[in-house]
């Protein structure tokens, strides 16, 4: 992830934004692994994107990532059955009790984020989109030396993570790491990916240190990597992946 910030925050991103020329060239629910989907609090669903997340993904994207995303990014969304594959997003639902739905004087919690203030007010169940993941697959290259020696096995095709992101009051809950988990769960399954890479731009180190929780090497630098962020640099992070036999492929403790 580049850095997760919330909507009102000047922090560059937690989740990694694309090259460049990425951005200028560019519902059912998950299959993600049961055990990780489990670790989730109970309002939180990981869902396909359709049509009727589109709004709200793409605000999300344009406040907590520092490169703006062109229409087709969001339309390929909908529009190409493999991007739509490979794309998911956390959508937080208020959970009310009928014992409780009528109760004028009832606190609510659930119908706020996980840190919000409770007041007493009518219980209206109500659901919105609080983060979401976009990857594309790749054609494999070489794998690098540290994943060659670890891995002897021939590298497949690579899953790309484009974008991850999550609004700061849902961070820490392990919604990120659920996303990115169902996305490389169904590319593993349905498009026979072994490999999972993303860049993460230089000044975000609380991102390199997310990625390297869950197992990712940091690989390859680049120095002119994002030409319109400064500093320009981005790390390669990458990670070998297998769903079979595994309960969580990345992971998901916090954000």
């Amino acid at each position: 992830m580049n850095s997760l910030i919330s909507s009102t925050s000047s922090t560059p991103s937690f989740f990694p934004p694309q090259s460049r020329a990425d951005s200028e060239n560019t519902s059912p629910r998950a299959n993600a692994s049961p055990s990780t989907s489990s670790l989730l609090p109970p309002n939180v669903t990981l869902s396909t994107c359709s049509i009727g997340h589109i709004p709200s993904l793409r605000r999300i994207t344009s406040l907590l990532l520092p490169i703006r995303y062109p229409d087709k990014f969001y339309t390929a969304i909908v529009n190409d059955p493999e991007i739509r594959d490979l794309t998911r997003v956390a959508v937080w639902s208020d959970r009310a009790s009928p014992s409780t739905q009528n109760d004028t004087n009832t606190t609510s919690l659930s119908s706020s984020a996980p840190n919000a203030t409770s007041t007493n007010t009518t219980i209206v169940p109500s659901s919105k989109v609080i983060g979401g993941v976009r990857c594309r697959l790749e054609p494999s290259t070489d794998a690098s030396p540290s994943v060659l020696v670890t891995h002897p096995a021939p590298v497949k095709r690579v899953l790309y993570v484009q974008t991850l992101v999550v609004l700061a009051p849902y961070r820490s809950l392990g919604v990120g790491a659920a996303l990115l988990d169902a996305v490389v769960c169904a590319a593993v399954e349905r498009y026979g990916v072994s490999v999972v890479s993303a860049h993460v731009w230089e000044k975000n180190e609380d991102a390199l240190a997310w990625y390297k929780r869950r197992g990712f090497e940091v690989g390859a630098w680049q120095g002119e990597y994002y030409h319109r962020l400064r500093p320009r640099g981005a790390w390669e992070v990458r990670k070998r992946v297998d769903c079979a036999g595994t309960s969580s492929v990345v992971g998901c403790d916090g954000a």
